[in-house]
């Protein structure tokens, strides 16, 4: 888990928020901006809200954390997704060679969830088994209406998934 300063914390209440600074470049600093800096962060920094989710499962064996962004998070019909919790268990699936779970225009909902993969080489997998697979293990309204296909995953020189070119491609 990387570091950061701790806003807010409560398994009753829901997700724990943790604030940091950011270079851009994947390193980060546990010490949060101070108010008159931009919400830039200025001088090549950039401020990053990360959500930090505990589930404990009903035997409370087991406790499953959730790491992922603020701006990622799909807002279905007033509930809170966190794409990384659906990504996590579509990498479960052994022909998945990449995955991002991004939120999309809904008429009814709002926002709905879009599972965008890439296959591996010589493997095979279809939207409907994807979708079966995440049948149970989610809510239903944390499952992707729909899946999408591609070849690679938009990527930033330290390799993260660029989200915001997924959700300018898929809106």
């Amino acid at each position: 888990m990387r570091s950061g300063t701790l806003l807010s914390a409560s398994i009753a209440k829901g997700p724990a928020q943790r604030l940091r600074t950011s270079n851009g470049q994947g390193s980060s600093s546990p010490n949060s901006p101070s108010l008159s800096e931009s919400p830039s962060g200025g001088g090549g920094k950039v401020l990053v809200v990360d959500v930090l989710v505990v589930v404990v499962v009903a035997d409370s064996s087991k406790v499953v954390v959730v790491d992922g962004r603020i701006k990622d998070m799909i807002i279905s019909g007033g509930e809170n997704i966190y794409p990384a919790e659906i990504e996590n268990l579509i990498y479960e699936l052994p022909q998945v060679a990449e995955a991002a779970v991004i939120g999309v225009r809904d008429e009814k909902w709002g926002e709905v969830g879009r599972a965008v993969v890439v296959v591996k080489e010589s493997r095979s997998v279809t939207a409907d088994e994807i979708i079966d697979h995440l049948k149970g293990r989610l809510a239903k309204y944390k499952i992707p209406k729909t899946v999408a296909f591609t070849d690679q995953l938009p990527r930033n020189a330290a390799g993260k998934v660029l989200k915001n070119i997924l959700r300018k491609e898929h809106f």
